[in-house]
């Protein structure tokens, strides 16, 4: 796995395509290279100042390096970068297999499903100037303490991460406050009645978005067959129903109360206060319009429903063939979710 990535990665950076705009840095790149050359954080609204650990690593890199801070270095050290972390995944990767006990077969299948795809053939080193590959990387790690109950070295990593992907402290606040533990199938509805509340707000979302608020589509944007709106709608709610309500089958209110743990939580919720709330609060520019979490998540529910089921296409072109596998293989997936012990409670 190393040899693979690490050949591609030489390879890609040495002679592969580089994306032009903004001088090599993209578009969402523009702000995260220019934070890499100024450490301006002052710029930033309360959504990208959760977004400079990287840029923060490859600008002390540069000066340690005595290399110009111009645009083509900064845009070769987050290729460089990226390589270095795609490589930190694979370990991270090969570590979660041994904790799980994989087979090989399954573990080159977990390989080829995480790395042999658009997202990370390709993007790392056409788009470098992004913190998609340093998520990646840190989401692995939290998922090795996880699955080892390390705690400590979880809440480090989720810290790093609450300036990498912000949705990362979100998923550390449920890991913290949900311990690993094996999840016993019980005749229960409350999964059905979560589902439906779940698939419920996300439809009311989108009508409040579409016909009330009348949140629209920029110019930059793929524009939806209106016509065909409320069907979308329905098949975006229904698919969330039945992924949800197959993935939380077999838990209870008991089962959520037994693994429910204050310590963790509490530990979480510090962690979502003093990593995401008191910085933004004291170092973002707050009267400058920008991306906040409100927005990033009504356009995302919103590209949801541009086409019929589009995402149902989009999602494999850019994550490879196995989503598709989780598609067509949900149910079986989540019951290996929920069968996962310890280790030492494992029975034979």
């Amino acid at each position: 796995m190393i040899m693979i990535i690490v050949v591609l990665g030489i390879v890609s950076i040495s002679f592969g395509e580089r994306i032009l705009i903004n001088n090599g840095f993209g578009w969402d790149g523009e702000i995260y290279g220019t934070v890499a050359q100024t450490l301006d954080f002052r710029s930033l609204d309360t959504y990208y100042i959760h977004r400079i650990f990287p840029s923060i690593v490859v600008h002390f890199a540069l000066t340690i390096l005595h290399q110009p801070l111009d645009n083509k270095d900064v845009v070769f050290a987050f290729s460089f970068l990226n390589l270095g972390l795609l490589l930190l995944a694979c370990v991270l990767y090969r570590l979660i297999a041994k904790e799980l006990g994989m087979y090989r077969s399954g573990f080159w299948l977990g390989f080829v499903g995480i790395f042999v795809n658009f997202a990370y053939l390709k993007v790392p080193w056409y788009y470098p100037v992004l913190t998609d590959v340093a998520a990646t990387a840190l989401s692995l790690a939290m998922l090795l303490f996880y699955l080892r109950r390390k705690q400590l070295p979880l809440l480090i990593v989720a810290f790093f991460g609450a300036y990498t992907w912000p949705s990362l402290i979100c998923a550390a606040v449920l890991l913290l406050a949900f311990p690993r533990d094996p999840i016993v199938d019980k005749e229960t509805y409350l999964p059905k009645y979560l589902a439906a509340g779940l698939a419920f707000f996300v439809f009311t979302s989108l009508v409040w978005l579409c016909y009330i608020r009348h949140y629209g589509w920029n110019d930059t944007q793929a524009q939806p067959i209106r016509i065909a709106l409320p069907l979308s709608m329905v098949l975006c709610a229904l698919y969330v129903y039945l992924a949800s309500a197959s993935l939380l089958h077999g838990v209870s209110a008991r089962t959520l109360m037994m693994s429910f743990s204050r310590r963790g939580a509490a530990a979480g919720v510090a962690l979502f206060i003093i990593a995401a709330m008191i910085p933004a609060h004291l170092f973002a520019d707050h009267p400058k319009y920008g991306v906040n979490i409100r927005s990033f998540m009504a356009d995302n529910v919103m590209r949801s429903v541009v086409r019929p089921l589009a995402f149902l296409v989009a999602h494999p072109v850019y994550f490879g063939p196995v989503f598709l596998l989780f598609l067509f293989c949900w149910r079986p997936f989540t019951e290996i979710i929920r069968s996962q012990t310890p280790p030492a409670k494992r029975v034979a």
